[in-house]
């Protein structure tokens, strides 16, 4: 199987949320945009992770990809503390393509 729903890891996944190989169902022909496998979210559910950091300024780079079959657009947002930290919702493109954030 390319890809496994909620598994056991430092990450906290919620609901329809799992890890997919590069080339599975989910991901098509995009590969990762490193490595070789990527979370997958599906319709409202999360994935999570506690992070224990010390006071000051941080910076977080994630990439998103739009699930290139199955599904309509969907967004992403980041919390932290259980506030929305992000002014609108991040929104990958559609094909496929990997888009980092910051």
């Amino acid at each position: 199987n390319f890809y496994t729903y909620r598994p056991t890891s430092v990450w906290q996944y919620l609901g329809a949320t799992g890890v997919q190989r590069n080339h599975s169902a989910f991901s098509g022909a995009q590969g990762a945009a490193e490595g070789q496998q990527t979370a997958f979210i599906q319709g409202t559910d999360s994935v999570k992770q506690a992070l224990n950091l010390s006071a000051g300024a941080h910076t977080v780079t994630f990439s998103l990809a739009q699930r290139t079959s199955h599904g309509g657009a969907q967004t992403l947002d980041f919390y932290v503390d259980g506030a929305k930290i992000n002014g609108s919702a991040f929104d990958p493109p559609s094909g496929g393509a990997f888009q980092s954030f910051i």
